[in-house]
Parts: C-alpha cells; sequence; structure tokens
C-alpha cells in the first residue's frame, strides 16, 4: 500500500544531454545515474589535479573546495563535511501513485 524511497534528484544539463547520447551510441543502452555521476567524479579528479598538481592533500582541499559548474549532472560543490550539495527526490508511494518531493541538501 506505501512505500518510500529516495532517488537521485539530478536533471541532465546540456552538457548532460550529450553525454546520454554518446553514452547511447557507444553502448547501445542509456547511461544510468551511476554511469553520469561516475563520470562527473572522473572529471572532478582531474580538475583538482590541473589545479593542485600530484599532491594529495592539495587534491583533497581543492575538492574540498570546488564549485564545479559545467558537469553533466549539474552544478557539483561540497558541504563542510564532503557530501555533495544538490538536490534529492524523497519519493512516496500510496496506492500505487507516486508522490515526489525534491528537496535540496
Amino acid at each position: 500500500e506505501q512505500a518510500v524511497f529516495i532517488a537521485p534528484g539530478f536533471r541532465y544539463t546540456s552538457k548532460g544531454k550529450s553525454f546520454q547520447k554518446d553514452f547511447q551510441n557507444i553502448y547501445g543502452y542509456p547511461p544510468t545515474a551511476v554511469a553520469a555521476y561516475a563520470y562527473d567524479g572522473m572529471h572532478l579528479i582531474l580538475e583538482a589535479i590541473r589545479k593542485s598538481g600530484f599532491d594529495k592533500e592539495k587534491i583533497r582541499d581543492t575538492l574540498a573546495n570546488i564549485d564545479y559548474p559545467q558537469g553533466v549532472t549539474g552544478s557539483i560543490r561540497f558541504d563542510a563535511n564532503g557530501n555533495r550539495v544538490g538536490p534529492v527526490n524523497l519519493i512516496e508511494i500510496i496506492k500505487g501513485r507516486p508522490i515526489i518531493y525534491i528537496s535540496r541538501f
């Protein structure tokens, strides 16, 4: 009768739509949210290395303070605890009908 769960809250950016198309062409199926987050994660790491070199403490500090607006899943920033700041969909299903609540954390 009732269920509640959390789902990724991002919507693909224009860069993300290009990522979707390229992924589909290469692999023959659409990308999952995990693929999109992995793609963004790798680009964040590369950006941090470009800005700070190969020193692991500098990379960590750069990532902690990064503001990366061009992710395929949207703008990427982290809070003081290292959690990504952004939308999360809280979905409640009551009698087969979904109710979606979008929250920012």
